[in-house]
C-alpha cells in the first residue's frame, strides 16, 4: 500500500496524476488545493474519480504563506503514524527536502519511506527502487 499526498498548487502545471491508472484498492491518494489552484483540470478530475485507489480531496481553509505544504507535512505524519509503508510527496517544492531529511532519520532502521516526486508514475518507480 502506498500513500501519495499531491501538492496541486505545485504541480498543477505538469503531470501530477500520470501513473494513477496503476493503482490499487490498497493505494490511496490525497490531493491537496487552494483558492490559488482550484480549477482541477477536467481529465485531472477524471481521473481522480475513476480510480480504483481511496482518494481524498482537501482544499485549504485559510491562506497563509506555505499553509498548503504545512497541511501536507501533517499528513506525511499521520501516515507514519499510523504505519503506511510507502508514502510520497507529489510536488516540485524544494521545500519538502527538510520533511524527507528528517522522515529519514526517525524511520531509520524501518521499513517506512517518505520520498518526493513530481508524478505518480516516477513515485511508483522510485517507491519500487527503494524497495529493491
Amino acid at each position: 500500500m502506498s500513500v501519495y499526498l499531491i501538492d496541486y498548487e505545485n504541480v498543477q502545471a505538469g503531470s501530477p496524476l500520470c501513473g494513477i491508472d496503476n493503482l490499487t484498492p490498497d493505494d490511496e491518494i490525497f490531493l491537496f488545493y487552494s483558492d490559488a489552484a482550484n480549477k482541477i483540470k477536467e481529465y485531472y478530475w477524471d481521473m481522480f474519480n475513476n480510480s480504483t485507489c481511496r482518494t481524498h480531496l482537501i482544499k485549504l481553509k485559510n491562506k497563509g504563506c506555505n499553509a498548503l505544504d504545512f497541511y501536507i507535512s501533517v499528513q506525511v505524519g499521520i501516515c507514519i503514524g499510523t504505519r503506511k509503508d510507502k508514502i510520497a510527496i507529489i510536488s516540485n517544492d524544494k521545500g519538502f527536502r527538510s520533511v524527507l531529511e528528517y522522515s529519514e532519520r526517525v524511520l531509520s532502521g524501518s521499513r517506512q519511506n517518505v520520498i518526493c516526486a513530481s508524478c505518480i508514475e516516477e513515485a511508483r518507480r522510485i517507491l519500487k527502487n527503494e524497495k529493491n
